[in-house]
């Protein structure tokens, strides 16, 4: 979600690194930290609402 937002390729063994990629395309690696973080956190808070609801976990696991 977030590389595709930058136009950032991630497929296919990506060799290269984040910081690389970045100043080859000119994108500013801050920004796109900064959008994984709270990617991350999102996520975070997600499960914690998921832990607190469905302390057994979904009925369908």
């Amino acid at each position: 979600e977030v590389f595709k937002r930058f136009g950032i390729d991630f497929c296919c063994g990506g060799k290269d690194q984040l910081d690389r990629i970045c100043n080859k395309k000119g994108i500013n690696l801050a920004e796109v930290k900064q959008a994984l973080k709270a990617l991350d956190e999102q996520q975070l808070q997600q499960h914690e609402i998921t832990k607190r609801y469905l302390p057994n976990g979904p009925h369908w696991l």
